[in-house]
């Protein structure tokens, strides 16, 4: 069996903000797996009422961009405060909400793996430099 091989993507963010904007219209390329430390927003729709949220994201995604290009004094507090505005919006438009029983469930496989783990670091000492 052929192992995919997965690259990682060195992005290099300024100092102040620790944020790196680019920003492209893509038609439909195709993107080799990879991965790196950073967030991506990707969006696409065509569902109106999306598109109006997406729409305000955007908005603030732009204005983030612009400030941290113009750079102001006293720049990092707007920055900041668009930061903020740019997670209540992920968070309000597009978080998705987990069930109770989903967290129950989670937490008793959670508890189940613990039992197994401490066990092994008891009983397998050497295991841990392992590691």
């Amino acid at each position: 069996m052929d192992k995919k091989e997965i690259s990682y993507e060195i992005i290099d963010y300024s100092g102040i903000t620790n944020v790196k904007f680019y920003t492209s219209t893509d038609n439909g390329s195709y993107i080799p797996s990879h991965w790196h430390r950073a967030v991506e927003i990707l969006y696409q729709t065509k569902d109106p009422v999306k598109k109006t949220k997406l729409d305000m994201l955007k908005t603030t995604l732009e204005q983030l961009q612009i400030i941290d290009d113009i750079r102001p004094d006293g720049f990092i507090l707007r920055f900041n405060s668009l930061i903020f505005e740019l997670l209540f919006q992920l968070y309000h438009n597009f978080g998705v909400k987990i069930f109770q029983s989903d967290l129950s469930q989670q937490k008793k496989d959670l508890d189940r793996l613990n039992l197994v783990l401490n066990y092994i670091s008891e009983n397998f000492p050497w295991m841990r430099s392992q590691v």
